[in-house]
């Protein structure tokens, strides 16, 4: 029986060094919520006569990764967290929003079948002020590109509203952990 389990073993890790080879070494997604299963911590609902709107709720997150939804003044971010670590993904200055109810986690399985998590990519909506008409316009959108490592996760690539733009996401997380962070403060939305 031993054998058969040796052999079934090293079966499998050479089918999967087989597939890495043949290029079929391609991250997987799973998705979470970031609309339903969220605990609210505090809220401008939860009390009477707030002067400005604010939330700070928590959803389900994978691979010891928290999701925080934290904000107030119609800026509404979605923030990392891991081991406490507070990590911003976003510094939109204008108003904002996390625009889809589920956030894509991609991953990859090690040659002993544990899950590594490489990227998130999630939603944002945001209002941008325009020059020309001298007005905030609304309706942008634009995919947030996030690597995973840990407490050194960051924010790679902002991929703005455009044909095509989940696969051009999913094609910026499949290389993110080569990517530099980008500086938020600098950043164009």
């Amino acid at each position: 029986m031993k054998t058969v389990l040796k052999l079934l073993s090293l079966s499998l890790i050479t089918l999967a060094s087989a597939n890495a080879l043949a290029g079929k070494d391609k991250l997987d997604s799973t998705y979470t919520s970031v609309a339903d299963g969220c605990v609210i911590y505090d809220s401008a609902a939860m009390h009477k006569d707030a002067e400005i709107d604010y939330l700070t709720q928590e959803c389900p997150g994978l691979g010891g990764y928290q999701l925080l939804i934290s904000g107030g003044d119609l800026r509404y971010p979605l923030v990392l967290k891991y081991r406490g670590k507070e990590i911003d993904l976003t510094r939109i200055p204008s108003f904002h929003d996390v625009a889809a109810s589920k956030v894509e986690w991609l991953f990859k399985r090690t040659a002993d079948f544990k899950v590594e998590y490489k990227a998130l990519i999630h939603r944002m909506s945001y209002d941008r002020y325009d020059n020309d008409k001298g007005d905030v316009v609304s309706g942008f959108q634009a995919l947030i590109v996030t690597k995973l490592a840990q407490e050194n996760s960051c924010a790679v690539a902002v991929v703005k509203l455009q044909k095509d733009m989940n696969l051009k996401a999913r094609e910026i997380a499949e290389k993110a952990d080569q990517m530099p962070c980008l500086d938020l403060e600098t950043t164009d939305y």
